[in-house]
């Protein structure tokens, strides 16, 4: 290859299953109540610095890009976390062995 990198991140999301209505307007009407108007939340949990931090390090890669988002754009200037980098890379990023 000449200098083209490969990205590990799926460009679609065609492999995705398709949402069942009925079953997220179960869910919906069974945990609403845990969610305020005007709030937004990743993970089920309200976006704040310590909940994106725990998405980073517990969560699936589309739920740590996500993550890595949401604190570039609470933190601006601080640099994108990169969720493609080997596993241990994050790790050692993320304070972890």
């Amino acid at each position: 290859m000449t200098g083209v990198q490969t990205c590990a991140l799926p460009i679609s999301d065609e492999d995705l299953s398709w949402p069942e209505p009925q079953l997220i307007t179960k869910w919906w009407d069974k945990n609403k109540q845990n969610f305020s108007t005007g709030k937004r939340y990743l993970l089920g949990k309200p976006i704040n610095k310590e909940n994106l931090q725990l998405a980073l390090k517990n969560g699936y890669q589309r739920q740590r890009a996500a993550a890595a988002l949401e604190i570039a754009m609470i933190q601006p200037g601080k640099p994108l976390f990169e969720v493609r980098a080997a596993g241990f890379r994050q790790k050692q990023l993320l304070g972890l062995k």
